[in-house]
């Protein structure tokens, strides 16, 4: 489905844009702008994180068609300087119609939240774009225990950021152990059963729960465990902690999500 805006490239225009361009992307978030106009927040394969501006469309028919989380494949002229992409044509590629599904949907926000805070280069913008598509995807197929596959997508996300998360690895002794029953306070750092025995400080860890151990051994699996596994909250809220301050760690600012606060009710 494809809707075409009737901006003229004038001489007022051609001061403020560039020529068009196409690039494909999911459409993140809609803001109203004035009476008439949105704003669309999008990520794009090729750009990265752009606003658009869509003049006139709430007043089109058109406007209908713009969901969030959907993918279009976009017409825009570029702008001359920093500053918003004017639209001119979108077409629907792929929808994500979960509205009957509210964690899986909560699920996606907390990916596209997350795009908005870290930073992408231009160079690993399709990388990026890939991993969301596959991650959106699989939320369509699997969508029972949207956590489980929230994490999962963290687990990777924080491997193309540079700072990958070892689950089986215990950062005081460094070996991979199949035991890792703790970690250390606002760092995330792993410790297995041995090393916490031998600290000297062991009020500077936190005792991961059963549950919560076992589902950290199986993320990079977790697919096969979807029907398995149902974390209670006390886990939830452990495992998010858990990745917030590993993430804290590296980038020295906490990882605060709305919408994983959002999910994290679904678990009460």
């Amino acid at each position: 489905m494809c809707a075409t805006y009737g901006f003229k490239n004038s001489k007022k225009g051609i001061k403020s844009v560039k020529g068009k361009i196409k690039d494909q992307g999911v459409l993140f978030k809609t803001t109203q702008f004035r009476e008439s106009s949105l704003i669309l927040r999008v990520f794009l394969k090729y750009r990265g994180l752009v606003s658009i501006l869509a003049k006139g469309i709430r007043k089109k028919p058109e406007n209908n068609l713009l969901n969030s989380l959907y993918t279009y494949d976009f017409t825009l002229y570029e702008p001359q300087e920093s500053g918003l992409y004017l639209l001119s044509e979108f077409t629907l590629l792929k929808e994500f119609n979960l509205f009957d599904n509210i964690p899986a949907w909560t699920a996606a926000e907390c990916a596209a939240e997350l795009y908005t805070q870290i930073i992408i280069s231009s160079e690993e913008n399709p990388a990026y774009y890939d991993v969301l598509q596959s991650y959106m995807d699989y939320l369509k197929i699997r969508s029972d225990n949207s956590i489980l596959l929230w994490w999962r997508f963290l687990l990777r996300i924080f491997r193309m950021l540079g700072i990958a998360f070892p689950l089986d690895l215990c950062a005081v002794c460094n070996k991979k152990k199949l035991q890792i029953v703790a970690w250390e306070k606002d760092t995330g750092r792993l410790i297995c059963a041995e090393c916490l025995k031998e600290a000297n400080y062991p009020e500077y860890y936190e005792l991961l729960t059963s549950s919560a151990a076992q589902i950290l051994h199986l993320l990079p699996v977790i697919g096969d465990y979807l029907d398995k596994l149902h974390p209670d909250s006390q886990t939830v809220e452990q495992l998010n902690h858990l990745f917030s301050d590993h993430y804290q760690n590296h980038f020295r600012k906490p990882l605060k999500l709305h919408s994983l606060e959002v999910l994290s009710q679904f678990f009460q």
